[in-house]
């Protein structure tokens, strides 16, 4: 394959081990969020899909619909306001590819494919375009254009692909399945804040295996050192029965904002 120049300076650009510090477009299914009527707490997410060098160029366009009518015994046209449709967002050519002889990006093209089929719904997968401050969503990924140009044992090595996408609306009405995916997003939310705590106190074992929390010293004992780590409705952190954190706010989708989280420093609080 005879990658252009640009191309190749946009590979290195995109390339995280080149530059650990670039932001890269990526794309994230947001289709639970999306059917429970809410957005993602953060739009940073271990398993959306980076594209494989960020976007030379995004198209899109919006045409604005005017009716034209005509007042009494007026022989001019007035414009009345229609309606605005928002045309598709065009990613177009975005080099795909590997040096490496002994691999192919069969599985990445794939990666992609999926967002053109439905889940475990009639529903396709709805979708943001992530690209550090900016958020396109939510899109559904209409087209998909594929071209391979370099193989490597029958599998693909090289390619160019092309997307468009339009402006989802959401649902009038949702389904039990859809009620399930809500109460399923509340646990999975109720995990990673729990878990974020862990990880904020620097939880580690003890002698006997217990958890145990290396807090700051402070003039009141912790006598509940060895229990596990809850966060409560309130967003207090609690070991045990004592109160040795809290979380001050929410976000918008009322969960708790994750750089609000500060130790208590003052007395500890017990839960009543």
């Amino acid at each position: 394959m005879a990658v252009t120049y640009d191309g190749l300076r946009q590979y290195i650009r995109s390339n995280p081990a080149q530059n650990p510090n670039l932001i890269r477009a990526k794309l994230r299914d947001i289709s639970d969020w999306f059917s429970a009527g809410t957005v993602p707490p953060s739009w940073d997410a271990e398993d959306a899909v980076p594209l494989w060098i960020n976007p030379q160029v995004i198209n899109w366009a919006v045409e604005s619909v005017w009716g034209a009518t005509s007042g009494h015994l007026s022989t001019e046209e007035n414009l009345q306001w229609g309606y605005r449709r928002r045309q598709p967002i065009e990613i177009p050519d975005i080099l795909i590819w590997t040096d490496d002889r002994n691999s192919d990006v069969t599985k990445y093209l794939d990666t992609l494919e999926k967002f053109t089929k439905p889940g475990d719904t009639s529903y396709p997968p709805i979708l943001a375009f992530v690209w550090g401050a900016r958020v396109i969503q939510p899109i559904v990924l209409t087209s998909l254009s594929i071209s391979e140009t370099s193989w490597a044992n029958g599998l693909v090595s090289a390619a160019t692909v092309s997307m468009s996408f339009q402006f989802s609306k959401a649902p009038k009405y949702r389904s039990n399945a859809d009620a399930r995916r809500l109460e399923s997003l509340s646990a999975r939310e109720q995990v990673k804040i729990q878990k974020d705590a862990e990880d904020k106190l620097g939880l580690v074992k003890d002698a006997q295996g217990k958890l145990k929390v290396g807090l700051p010293t402070s003039k009141v004992p912790n006598l509940d050192q060895n229990q596990p780590i809850t966060v409560n409705e309130k967003g207090e952190v609690l070991q045990g029965t004592v109160v040795v954190a809290k979380y001050s706010k929410k976000d918008a989708n009322g969960s708790f904002a994750r750089d609000s989280f500060e130790l208590v420093k003052t007395k500890a609080a017990v839960r009543s």
